[in-house]
C-alpha cells in the first residue's frame, strides 16, 4: 500500500507548530539558568580552577602565536613547556579523595548529580506535556523524500505504518527543535552556557556513572607542553610597517 499524503490545516501553525517552538526556547532557558544556578551553588575547587586556567592561558598562547613578537613568544613557551623549569612539567600530587565517587562524601555526590537532574527534569516535563496535549498531531512535512528507517525517528507518537515518513509528529518535532536549538542557545547565552542539550546529560549519567570523572591535571598538562614545544614560531605583525607602505619585505 502506497504512503496516504495529507493536507495539513494552516491551523496547525498558530495552535501546534508555533506553541510548542516557543515552550522548547522558553523551558530552555529556564534550563540553562538552573543549571547555571546549581553549578554557582557547588564549592570551588581552587586547585582544580589553578590548572585548568594554566591549560587554557597555554593554549591561547598556541592559537595566537602568530600575533606574539619572537622573544615574547620564546618567554612564554620556556615558562610553560621547558623541560627542567616548565610549570606545565612538573608533577602534581593528585590527592584520590578528592574523586567525589572514592571520597565517600554523600554530600559531594548529591552535588555533583543535581545539576543533571536538574537538567532533565525540564526535559521530562517537556516529553509529557507535548505527548498530552498534542498528541496525535502532525505538524510539518520536509520536503524531501525519506526511507522507513526514518520513521522512528519523525514520528514518535503516531502509530500510523501507512502514513509517508515525511511528515513530522509534535513529539518529533520537539526533539528536532532542542536539538536544533543548542547552537542558539550557544549564541544568545553565550559559549559556556549550561544544560542546553539534555540528552548531554542522560549519556553522561550512562556512561559515567552519574557524573564527571576525576580531572587529572598531569595528563592534561603534558598534552599542552608537547603541544607548545613543538611549535614553531611565525609572526603576521612582523614587517607590518613595510607591508603596510609596499616597501619589500626582509627575508631574514
Amino acid at each position: 500500500m502506497a504512503p496516504s499524503a495529507l493536507v495539513i490545516d494552516p491551523n496547525i501553525r498558530n495552535y501546534c507548530l508555533f506553541p510548542i517552538l516557543l515552550v522548547t526556547f522558553l523551558v530552555g532557558i529556564f534550563r540553562s539558568s538552573l543549571s547555571k544556578y546549581l553549578r554557582s551553588s557547588r564549592p570551588i575547587d581552587e586547585d582544580k580552577l589553578m590548572h585548568t586556567s594554566r591549560i587554557q592561558r597555554a593554549a591561547k598562547i598556541r592559537t595566537n602565536s602568530s600575533f606574539l613578537p619572537a622573544t615574547g613568544f620564546f618567554m612564554r613557551k620556556a615558562y610553560f613547556a621547558d623541560k627542567t623549569s616548565g610549570i606545565l612539567r612538573k608533577k602534581v600530587e593528585v590527592d584520590p579523595m578528592k574523586n567525589p565517587m572514592m571520597s565517600g562524601n554523600p554530600n559531594q555526590m548529591f552535588d555533583m548529580m543535581k545539576g543533571q537532574v536538574g537538567t532533565m527534569l525540564p526535559h521530562i516535563f517537556m516529553v509529557t506535556f507535548i505527548s498530552y496535549v498534542f498528541s496525535g498531531f502532525v505538524l510539518v512535512q520536509i520536503p524531501f523524500p525519506l526511507t522507513n528507517a526514518f520513521r522512528p525517528m519523525l514520528q514518535r507518537g503516531v502509530d500510523l505504518g501507512t502514513l509517508d515518513v515525511s511528515y513530522v509528529s509534535s513529539l518529533s518535532w520537539y526533539f528536532l527543535v532542542m536539538f536544533g536549538m543548542s547552537s542558539l542557545f550557544q549564541l544568545i547565552l553565550g559559549p559556556g552556557a549550561h544544560g542546553v542539550n539534555p540528552m548531554q546529560a542522560q549519556m553522561g549519567m550512562a556512561a559515567g556513572g552519574g557524573g564527571p570523572q576525576q580531572f587529572d591535571p598531569n595528563s592534561a598538562y603534558e598534552r599542552e607542553a608537547d603541544g607548545l614545544d613543538i611549535m614553531l614560531h611565525k609572526s603576521t605583525i612582523g614587517n607590518a610597517e613595510r607591508r603596510l607602505l609596499g616597501l619589500p619585505i626582509s627575508t631574514e
